[in-house]
């Protein structure tokens, strides 16, 4: 359980790290224009009749724009955390 919840905690770090830097470089690179692009996309989705079936199809488009910047700190982080678990688990095993 300590390997566990040592690996979240550094996992949390890893993925939260990641996507700030990300988010960073995007607002370096083009000054956020690519968010306010998304923002201004997802607003013109949303505007006109307000049903239910709108507001989902406006979060799940919301989703699909944000997804790509998620998906790389995601996978890194679990990369690491399966690597961080199995590295410890063997020096756990390990006799001394």
């Amino acid at each position: 359980m300590e390997i566990c919840n040592r690996a979240a905690v550094r996992m949390a770090l890893i993925f939260f790290g990641l996507f700030l830097a990300e988010c960073a470089l995007f607002f370096l690179v083009n000054d956020g224009e690519i968010f306010n692009r998304a923002a201004d996309f997802i607003n013109t989705l949303s505007e006109g009749s307000h049903t239910r079936a709108q507001r989902r199809g406006v979060a799940f488009t919301g989703a699909l724009i944000c997804l790509p910047l998620i998906i790389v700190p995601a996978l890194t982080a679990v990369v690491f955390k399966n690597r961080y678990i199995k590295s410890e688990a063997a020096k756990a095993l390990m006799p001394r």
